[in-house]
């Protein structure tokens, strides 16, 4: 673990990243076609549903636009995003 992150910090951001992959599955998109309508790369998109990678609060708003997310769970996966531990 790197020094300075708490073990919080993990388990939060791994909590996003599982959210934000199912989100991406349930539109059936691939990691290419979910990249290109948000300008990152695949294999950020990767990285990120693995949480290996924090992903900033204006991508998870691109991720859950291009998915087509509306509602109260959109705001609970925003509130994740929000939270300093999970980027």
């Amino acid at each position: 673990m790197p020094y300075g992150q708490e073990p919080t910090d993990h388990a939060e951001r791994s909590q996003l990243a599982a959210k934000l992959r199912q989100k991406r599955e349930d539109a059936q998109l691939t990691a290419e076609e979910l990249a290109g309508r948000i300008g990152i790369t695949a294999d950020d998109v990767e990285a990120i549903e693995r949480g290996d990678k924090p992903a900033s609060r204006q991508v998870v708003y691109g991720w859950l636009n291009a998915c087509g997310m509306l509602g109260p769970e959109r705001r609970a996966i925003m509130d994740l995003a929000d939270k300093p531990a999970a980027r």
